[in-house]
């Protein structure tokens, strides 16, 4: 019976490479090695920091290349060890010392056992068992979010303090993450105090709906960079936030406010040019005077979204444009001087409050209030979501309810005392 080849991971063999215009040769360990399930071949090359001057050449044989000035190369003649020979003996103590680093590469290869993916992952899996889950959510902060802004990656690392007073302050090894676990975190988010100053409770609904979301998108990184088994986060019960209520200003709000002086000129010239171009308050506080262009039908803007990455060619109306004030030099950013999105929205509780509107109105209300006006007027919803830049249109279908609700109100604005209404389908009608 014929005795079964046996298979190899690859061949680590010792070659020479003469050095262009000396008669010396570099020592350099070739690896053949075969990779993966389908064992595919990988070669690489290693020089050893090793210089010979007298190694011997079998110009018996063919030779092994020949380069286009006719020189040719031949294959170094090798004992029964296959160790290159050569004439000096320090040349062939460095021989013998490379064929000593070969044999440890051979050994390396032989010991390689390939696995399935499927297997590979498991075994990523096994040794991420022991790591930190709460180291890797910090590192994970910075990696999905390196140009968010300050208020998302407040919100993440508001998660991860969340996450380490639930914990106990010492590691969380990916190990002991379970089903449980999550929504023991979910019950104690929801638990957390008030966070803002003179309100008592606990953290709102969709404070907690925020937190905990956050929570569960770092355990789907977790799950899909292999630290994971199972989606965590997919299996954990969520918490769903309230649907919040979108303030939106009315022609004749935004009058008042255009009328009535801000405690800060560049919040006001801003949030009006918001109202005019439905851009968050980030994507306005990047603008540059070089993205402002000149064309035969008017001013147009260009940009990219920091939100979404999606770019952005915005038309602008006359009204817009003289928002920007005194054109400046190309780099310099068109409302250079308007706040951060905190104190900005300060300053725009006490202008709004001056303008005699009792509502809580935001930066960002004056982007709802740049939608909704245009869906009154008829303009089609993908038309405003090409405008806002979101990326499907059931974030713009938002709007939609916002204005349904508001022909609803006007529905009812129309009352006669004397006429009873139809309910619960029965008419109750009677005039007399």
């Amino acid at each position: 019976m014929s005795k079964k080849k046996e298979t190899s991971n690859g061949k680590a063999v010792i070659n020479v490479r003469k050095i262009s215009g000396k008669e010396e040769w570099y020592l350099v360990l070739n690896i053949n090695h075969l990779k993966g399930d389908d064992r595919s071949a990988m070669k690489k090359e290693e020089y050893l920091d090793m210089k010979i001057t007298t190694p011997l050449f079998d110009k018996t044989a063919p030779p092994i290349r020949v380069f286009k000035d006719g020189t040719k190369q031949y294959s170094p003649i090798r004992d029964s060890r296959g160790v290159i020979i050569c004439t000096s003996y320090e040349d062939q103590k460095k021989c013998n010392a490379a064929e000593k680093i070969r044999k440890e590469r051979q050994k390396e290869l032989d010991r390689i056992v390939f696995a399935s993916p499927e297997e590979q992952k498991l075994i990523a899996q096994i040794q991420h068992s022991e790591d930190d889950f709460i180291a890797y959510f910090d590192d994970v902060i910075y990696r999905l979010h390196p140009k968010s802004s300050r208020n998302t990656l407040g919100n993440w690392k508001q998660t991860l303090g969340y996450l380490k007073e639930f914990n106990g302050r010492g590691p969380l090894p990916f190990k002991n993450l379970s089903v449980k676990f999550c929504n023991d975190f979910r019950s104690f988010v929801l638990s957390r105090p008030a966070r803002r100053p003179g309100f008592e409770g606990t953290i709102s609904q969709a404070a907690a709906a925020t937190f905990f979301s956050i929570f569960k998108a770092a355990l789907k990184q977790a799950f899909v960079e292999d630290y994971l088994r199972v989606n965590l986060g997919a299996l954990a019960k969520g918490i769903k936030a309230p649907r919040a209520k979108r303030e939106i200003l009315d022609k004749d709000e935004l009058r008042k406010l255009a009328s009535t002086p801000c405690p800060n000129k560049w919040v006001k010239r801003a949030a009006l040019f918001t109202a005019f171009t439905g851009l968050r308050h980030s994507d306005v506080k990047k603008i540059k005077w070089s993205q402002l262009i000149k064309t035969s039908a008017g001013w147009r803007l260009d940009l990219k979204q920091e939100k979404t990455t999606v770019p952005l060619y915005l038309p602008l109306s006359d009204q817009a444009y003289s928002l920007c004030g005194e054109p400046g030099k190309p780099a310099d950013h068109v409302f250079a001087k308007c706040p951060e999105i905190n104190n900005t929205n300060k300053i725009i509780h006490k202008w709004v409050a001056a303008a005699g509107i009792e509502r809580r109105i935001t930066y960002h209300c004056f982007r709802h209030t740049f939608a909704t006006l245009l869906l009154q007027q008829g303009t089609d919803l993908m038309t405003i979501k090409s405008m806002l830049g979101h990326t499907r249109v059931t974030t713009t279908e938002i709007y939609a309810h916002i204005v349904d609700e508001s022909k609803n109100k006007a529905a009812n604005a129309i009352k006669i005392n004397n006429l009873k209404s139809k309910r619960n389908g029965n008419r109750t009608d009677k005039s007399n």
